[in-house]
């Protein structure tokens, strides 16, 4: 929620309100900005920026603090595709520190990317929970109106009777070239 007259305003009040110097908050509002390519936002009063550009602007205010717990609400939403990366690689950064990440999201492809634990969740009732496998469950997906990732719909499509299913993008393109050598030896006359 953004409420200040400029960006930066938004993204320094909570150190402001640490009692911070002028110098530390500058500094830390730079560093952040240029991290989700912002910067250029700054001075722009929140109501003239574009839905994505609040949200960067919002997670901003909140990775200025450097938490050690990060609770993120639809992070990927209203983003195009090289912002999401800016996200992915943000929360990569704060999970090899070894700091904890909450997201609440729709965006399948998203979390596949960034989750090591997953809740399933429909009405407030945890319907299941664990790694990012269950995203392979088409059947459980269903009842909370979701869609696998594209990996496995592209996998189902292509191949039956194998074991493990690939849930991204790279899992899939690995388990393709693994498949692809395997069943090329096959084919060669002897």
């Amino acid at each position: 929620m953004l409420f200040a007259s400029s960006s930066y305003d938004d993204i320094a009040f909570s150190l402001r309100q640490l009692g911070l110097n002028k110098q530390e908050i500058e500094a830390r509002v730079l560093e952040v900005s240029e991290k989700l390519g912002i910067r250029h936002l700054l001075n722009k009063p929140p109501y003239r920026l574009s839905g994505g550009e609040m949200k960067k602007v919002a997670i901003a205010s909140i990775l200025v603090l450097n938490p050690k717990i990060l609770l993120l609400d639809e992070p990927s939403s209203e983003l195009p595709a090289s912002d999401i990366d800016v996200i992915i690689e943000i929360i990569g950064e704060y999970k090899r520190k070894n700091h904890s990440v909450i997201i609440a999201s729709h965006d399948v492809e998203f979390v596949s990317e960034v989750a090591d634990r997953i809740y399933l969740i429909k009405n407030g009732t945890i319907l299941a929970e664990g790694t990012k496998r269950i995203l392979g469950d088409a059947d459980l997906l269903k009842q909370i109106g979701f869609k696998p990732p594209i990996a496995v719909q592209v996998y189902r499509q292509l191949i039956t009777g194998e074991n493990s299913i690939p849930i991204t993008l790279n899992d899939l393109a690995m388990f393709l070239r693994e498949y692809c050598l395997k069943n090329s030896e096959r084919s060669k006359p002897y």
